[in-house]
């Protein structure tokens, strides 16, 4: 009896794979689709999986009910668990083929067009073929066996997820979206792994546990037709196993979840910290903690002054006094913003991206602020008319801020991208967008604005521009042919117009060098000491510190630069920057050294260990 069906259902699932491979081509002919075969065939076979992981599990008794073969079958000398063992298993054993073309697929040339990755497609996949199998013996009509089966899957998902959104929040833990504001299988694209066991365990409690164990111990009794006893029967032991499922999820759940709360930390100036737990932040600063009791994003953060600007849960943002922990809600994001990026601060205001999904479609927009208006002042909104941000679907690369200033009584910001292929582009109030270098491509980690000049560092030489006139953007007035660097992190305070400095430094071969911002002349000024490799971090206005890594990585020195050289300020024993779970995280007020289980703070200027 089993490879009777095993044929059946094989040859069943060869038509439905041949309608699948004619479909994309059938779209793409009539001009429904204008996407690559690929790119259509991966979402199209992905969402057939599931319609036929249903229609096998609500035709498991199809083919005897069609040919009135039902009490025949009930006849065969195996017992009532047998039967349905055989059925079932050809069913799965289809089923798991399946599923492992599709990660075969997916390996192979589909990780770019797919909707789901195969462990996330088989949380919806599997569930959904065992809640259509539970009740196909209760219920005979196909069509309404079809139409049951969908409504339990689709209720049984969200309760599971909503139940382990219970077990996070119960033990104090942040999680990192909100599950009872979504729809279940949108957004689940970036379980953190220590939640990964406790998504698992409830994405499989409530689809699968109770209707599997239903159908098992109800079966015996299964006659010709579902009789009263039998489906009286089956609702018992749901009902108890739905009970038993959710408590033993909810317990395995609470074994698996971390048991101490997350903490995310931010050091500011003037030897604060800024903690981040579940639902509230505490600010440590010397002579106490003052504790704030309200849930704030740990990045995308700016701190300006005394104020400390980031994100709550709702993505609008907020302002938070760190003398005080007062809070003041600055800008209150919109229903049609898709996207919200990185905020800077500058002259007084804030500054941020905003990407809408009103007209024109996924246009990009400047947000700015006044950063001491009053709650509920609506903001000056600067659209970015500029062929690359006038793009359906995703930006091709994310936005970044990295100047602003006036020319002419007008205001402009210079935006740049991280992507290799784009270069920076600077915008004018009134939305006019003009490209800083025409033609050519200049990631935003190469790019300085610092006294009305821009810094270009290349592969091979250093570049510096200037204003040429109104309207005439910017020109080159020197061109130094040496390898000159620094960090990628050269915009630690987001600050876009901090006051002039003197000079900048950055690293020359094996050397420290000072560039001369009156002169525009380069200079050595001390000898790298790395064994292994050096970078430079620079803060805004004129602050620079050094980092070497020591012989065989074995531990690493910061120094700070300046005009009398580098002075050593601390020295990381045994810290390996090169190994898993060693790195240094520069922020404005310091650095935080994140060793395995260990998290240290340091502050500036002197690296003044900082305890929470």
């Amino acid at each position: 009896m089993f490879k009777k069906e095993l044929a059946d259902v094989a040859k069943q699932t060869l038509f439905f794979l041949a309608v699948v491979l004619a479909l994309p081509a059938a779209l793409i002919l009539l001009k429904v689709s204008r996407e690559p075969y690929l790119a259509v065939l991966m979402p199209v076979f992905q969402g057939g999986l599931l319609f036929w992981s249903l229609f096998l599990g609500a035709s498991l008794f199809g083919r005897e009910r069609r040919e009135r073969a039902m009490e025949y079958a009930l006849t065969l000398p195996y017992s009532r668990a047998a039967l349905l063992g055989r059925l079932v298993a050809a069913r799965a054993v289809v089923l798991l083929a399946l599923w492992i073309l599709s990660w075969v697929a997916y390996a192979g040339w589909g990780s770019s067009y797919s909707a789901f990755p195969p462990p996330a497609l088989a949380l919806f996949y599997f569930p959904l073929f065992i809640i259509s199998v539970s009740l196909a013996p209760l219920i005979e009509n196909f069509i309404a066996l079809c139409l049951v089966s969908l409504a339990a899957w689709y209720v049984t998902i969200p309760a599971s997820h909503l139940l382990m959104l219970a077990v996070v929040r119960a033990k104090g833990l942040y999680f990192p979206w909100d599950v009872a504001k979504r729809i279940p299988w949108r957004g689940f694209d970036a379980v953190p792994a220590e939640f990964a066991a406790v998504f698992t365990i409830f994405s499989l409690v409530l689809p699968v546990v109770p209707f599997a164990a239903a159908l098992v111990l109800s079966f015996r009794k299964f006659d010709i037709r579902p009789s009263a006893a039998f489906v009286k029967r089956y609702l018992a032991a749901f009902a108890v196993l739905l009970g038993g499922g959710v408590l033993a999820g909810f317990l395995a759940a609470s074994a698996v979840t971390p048991t101490s709360a997350y903490r995310g930390f931010y050091v500011a100036s003037g030897q604060k910290i800024i903690e981040f737990q579940p639902y509230r932040v505490n600010i440590h600063r010397p002579g106490g903690v003052i504790p704030v009791k309200h849930s704030l994003s740990w990045w995308r953060v700016l701190e300006a002054g005394p104020y400390f600007y980031a994100r709550d849960e709702e993505n609008n943002l907020v302002r938070l006094n760190t003398e005080d922990g007062t809070t003041k809600m600055i800008f209150r994001a919109q229903k049609e913003d898709r996207h919200l990026w990185q905020q800077w601060a500058y002259g007084g205001e804030i500054a941020l991206f905003s990407r809408s999904a009103s007209p024109p479609p996924s246009s990009l927009s400047l947000v700015v602020m006044d950063s001491e208006a009053p709650e509920g002042q609506k903001p000056q909104v600067i659209p970015c008319r500029h062929a690359f941000f006038e793009t359906e679907g995703r930006l091709p690369a994310v936005p970044y801020l990295f100047g602003a200033g006036l020319r002419d009584g007008r205001a402009f910001w210079l935006i740049g991208f991280f992507a290799r292929d784009r270069g920076p582009l600077r915008l004018w109030e009134n939305g006019h967008v003009e490209e800083l270098f025409p033609g050519e491509s200049c990631p935003v980690q190469r790019v300085w604005f610092v006294n009305d000049m821009l810094l270009r560092v290349d592969k091979d030489s250093l570049r510096i521009y200037q204003e040429a006139g109104s309207g005439e953007g910017y020109r080159l007035v020197k061109s130094i042919p040496e390898s000159f660097s620094f960090s990628s992190w050269d915009f630690i305070s987001r600050e876009l117009d901090p006051a002039p400095v003197r000079a900048v430094y950055g690293k020359r071969l094996d050397k420290i060098a000072r560039l001369d911002l009156e002169t525009l002349e380069l200079m050595d000024i001390a000898p790298l000491r790395a064994a292994v490799g050096a970078l430079v971090v620079a803060y805004f206005p004129e602050r620079f510190y050094l980092q070497e890594t020591g012989k065989e990585g074995e531990s690493t020195r910061i120094s700070a630069v300046g005009e009398g050289g580098m002075t050593l300020l601390r020295e990381f024993k045994n810290f390996d920057i090169g190994k898993r779970g060693y790195s240094l995280d520069y922020q404005p007020g310091g650095i935080i050294a994140i060793r395995p289980n260990k998290v240290e703070m340091y502050a500036f200027p002197d690296l003044k260990e900082l305890r929470d």
